[in-house]
């Protein structure tokens, strides 16, 4: 008798386990969002690569990407982004790399200047020109901001 009383009460408590699911308590209403990092990959590639080139060009294509960025509704405005671009090329001009990979990086920095069409093509270069250097996840990334500063322009417009 004490068996079966035991094997029922053993079966209630794991029937009643299951019936309650868990629930995240709520948040404190005046608790921050969880901050987004855009361009990960790019990051990562640039954490991970080798002193070099590679780095190199994984710094300037997360930098160039994030001043890209600024040019979707939003973003900075003219006068900020004229500045940021004329310090980054100066920056630019201090890191090694390889000519036609440098050129396509001072395209996308004049670009950001002027409107997101213009950025957008000049992204679709940087891809077409450090392809080979950079991962899937940062080619996709940049990929996507391209979509993305092309779609969000056409639309303003």
């Amino acid at each position: 008798m004490e068996a079966q009383s035991l094997q029922l009460r053993t079966l209630a408590l794991s029937h009643s386990r299951t019936r309650f699911l868990r629930v995240r308590p709520p948040r404190h209403p005046f608790a921050l969002d969880t901050p987004t990092f855009s361009f990960k990959a790019l990051a990562a590639l640039a954490s991970r690569a080798s002193i070099g080139s590679a780095r190199d060009i994984a710094i300037v294509a997360f930098t160039t990407a994030r001043m890209a960025e600024e040019v979707r509704p939003g973003g900075l405005g003219l006068e900020e982004r004229q500045a940021r671009a004329a310090a980054a090329r100066k920056w630019i001009t201090t890191i090694s790399l390889p000519e036609p990979t440098r050129k396509a990086f001072l395209d996308l920095i004049s670009a950001t200047e002027q409107d997101g069409l213009t950025t957008a093509g000049a992204l679709r270069r940087v891809i077409e020109v450090t392809g080979p250097q950079l991962d899937p996840g940062g080619r996709s990334e940049l990929e996507r901001l391209a979509r993305e500063v092309e779609a969000q322009t056409v639309a303003r417009t």
